[in-house]
């Protein structure tokens, strides 16, 4: 029984915390791997719009272009 209680206890601490991103954007888009398409999520704090894509500078400043089909998320 106690083990439930703390069990409950603790996933709702975990649950319920509310954890901010340091990032100021969120890029929901998709890479190319092997022939296939999979997800892959991107964040920065500052990106420049070039034709369709996306386009930030990471912190090494290589540049990282980010083609269509992609959803920009602003974080609060």
């Amino acid at each position: 029984m106690k083990k439930l209680i703390f069990l409950s206890l603790f996933s709702t601490l975990i649950f319920g915390c509310n954890v901010k991103s340091p990032y100021k954007y969120e890029i929901h888009g998709y890479v190319l791997v092997k022939e296939d398409t999979m997800p892959a999520i991107w964040y920065t704090d500052n990106y420049l719009m070039y034709d369709d894509s996306i386009v930030y500078y990471n912190s090494d400043s290589s540049m990282v272009s980010i083609k269509p089909p992609y959803i920009l998320y602003e974080n609060k």
